[in-house]
């Protein structure tokens, strides 16, 4: 068998595993669950472009382009968690912007100030609440949305930097358009006058994108679950869900800008990262999607001898975490400090999983 041979072979068979780990067996692309909340959109199956055109201003390496199918919908919370839910559901409330701060309270404001353990507990305690009420469908879960499931909702069948279109002018969702408002072909223009209110507002302040999703643009930047999976340059169908329930060492990606920044950083398609166990600060909420659950346990395999070059294989094993996957860099096993612009780092992990993609 030659080279060329060996590395289809291996990356046919990288996607038929994560196939068969993503998806369950027998599942319907059409099905669709009746459910009685009415603060979840659904999401239609379907497949899109995740990332941006490396001539959209501002794109950076994290952003590189491919396909991501999903055979299955699912159901996204229409806002962000508000401050009123979460303190409902756990009793208490983190945010930084709320009365104990002394700000006016405002408990249709996200929650922000909050960990990635504290938004997977509210998940977790959603299901019980929802389950034990008899409206949690059989075989769905509430939890983080991945990173394709983030980017594919926002989207809303769109290729344009934000939903809106190509630009995100002061007035059109909360960001700092002081900081930079994002005009197509530029970037980030600095507009004295325009609006930085310097704080969240309440949820559905803006419009909705076309499937009635609010704030996927600024606010508060939303956290999101995937730890590599959808950054490996290969053609995902269902890409795989990793529970930050058991993986608190891990990092995740944040998506949708917040507040506090610039229009650049809330389009569709950038993506910030942060690590599962920092603590939480004013800009970062989270979101909820009621998806179908992954039943099917990792799969690890070895890979074929290949020569440097030829296949690069991106680690997520025991001991390590190449974070940002070296999409431009070096082939390489771990990349053990932070390097700009990708801003990666290797993180310690305890389960074991393996990514492939073909040098281009």
């Amino acid at each position: 068998m030659n080279l060329k041979t060996q590395i289809k072979r291996s990356v046919l068979t990288c996607i038929c595993l994560w196939t068969v780990y993503s998806a369950s067996p027998g599942a319907s692309a059409a099905e669709k669950p009746e459910i009685t909340n009415p603060k979840m959109v659904w999401i239609p199956p379907g497949s899109f472009k995740l990332g941006s055109p490396t001539n959209e201003i501002g794109w950076i390496a994290l952003e590189r382009q491919w396909t991501v199918t999903f055979r299955r919908g699912f159901f996204m919370a229409k806002h962000e968690v508000t401050q009123g839910e979460f303190l409902v559901l756990m009793e208490y409330n983190p945010s930084y912007f709320s009365a104990r701060k002394g700000f006016p309270e405002d408990l249709n404001s996200p929650v922000e100030t909050v960990t990635w353990t504290e938004a997977s507990a509210y998940c977790a305690e959603l299901n019980e609440v929802e389950e034990a009420a008899a409206r949690l469908p059989s075989g769905w879960e509430y939890r983080l949305p991945t990173d394709g499931e983030w980017e594919y909702a926002c989207r809303a069948g769109t290729t344009t930097p934000f939903h809106y279109g190509p630009d995100l002018r002061s007035g059109m969702a909360n960001f700092n358009s002081q900081r930079g408002e994002y005009v197509q072909w530029k970037g980030n223009v600095a507009n004295a006058g325009g609006a930085n209110l310097g704080k969240t507002t309440a949820v559905e302040s803006y419009q909705p994108n076309a499937w009635g999703l609010y704030d996927m643009h600024g606010n508060v930047w939303e956290m999101c679950s995937t730890v590599g999976s959808e950054f490996t340059r290969i053609a995902f169908i269902d890409p795989p869900f990793l529970s930050p329930w058991t993986r608190t060492d891990l990092a995740g990606h944040l998506r949708g800008g917040a507040f506090s920044h610039d229009g650049g950083r809330c389009r569709s398609s950038y993506p910030g990262i942060f690590f599962a166990n920092q603590p939480g600060v004013n800009y970062i909420g989270f979101r909820p999607v009621l998806a179908p659950v992954q039943t099917a346990t990792p799969l690890s395999f070895v890979p074929p001898a290949l020569s440097e070059g030829q296949l690069i294989i991106n680690w997520i094993g025991p001991g390590t975490l190449q974070s940002a996957d070296a999409i431009t860099g070096p082939w390489t096993d771990v990349v053990r400090s932070w390097v700009n612009p990708l801003q990666t780092r290797a993180v310690p992990i305890r389960e074991a999983a393996k990514f492939y993609r073909l040098r281009e």
